[in-house]
């Protein structure tokens, strides 16, 4: 059983189905100015890219990396504390310190760049937790802007899948 909020891609009447089992995508596009993204866009998918939900993962955290050819990223996404994350959109998101009881976490950094303070906002199209709370699937967008002088904006996008067994 799989607690759910939303469709979720890849189960027909509860059960797997391998024909349309969603790819995982992690991509971005960043301005010219954004520090985290250098101005670059990128997309990564299997097989070149590997996919980890870390053990930080909760109903109301989700940590994944992102591996590929020695590149880390990371994807932070919580709603405010003493909340699960559910479909919806998260306005105001901050980085780990400023998380609080009306505020959201989003940070998404790799390659060696983070930054805090850093602000933003996340929307969930989907999100499925098993009865252990392991994450089963998630569709989430971001928009992401770093506290600096400028600062230019990363938006993403972050599709991860796995059908219950």
């Amino acid at each position: 059983m799989a607690v759910s909020c939303g469709p979720v891609p890849g189960l027909a009447g509860g059960q797997p189905n391998a024909t349309s089992r969603p790819t995982d995508l992690f991509s971005f596009t960043s301005d010219y100015n954004d520090y985290i993204g250098l101005g670059r866009s990128q997309s990564f998918t299997p097989p070149t890219a590997r996919f980890v939900v870390t053990s930080l993962t909760q109903r109301d955290y989700v940590h994944i990396m992102v591996e590929r050819a020695g590149d880390y990223w990371s994807i932070d996404l919580a709603a405010p504390t003493g909340h699960d994350l559910a479909v919806g959109t998260y306005e105001h998101a901050a980085d780990p310190a400023g998380r609080s009881d009306k505020t959201a976490l989003l940070m998404v950094y790799g390659e060696g760049r983070a930054c805090t303070p850093s602000a933003g906002s996340f929307t969930i199209k989907q999100i499925a937790f098993d009865e252990q709370g392991r994450l089963l699937a998630l569709r989430a967008t971001f928009v992401q802007r770093c506290d600096l002088p400028d600062p230019g904006v990363l938006r993403g996008t972050l599709d991860y899948g796995r059908p219950a067994n």
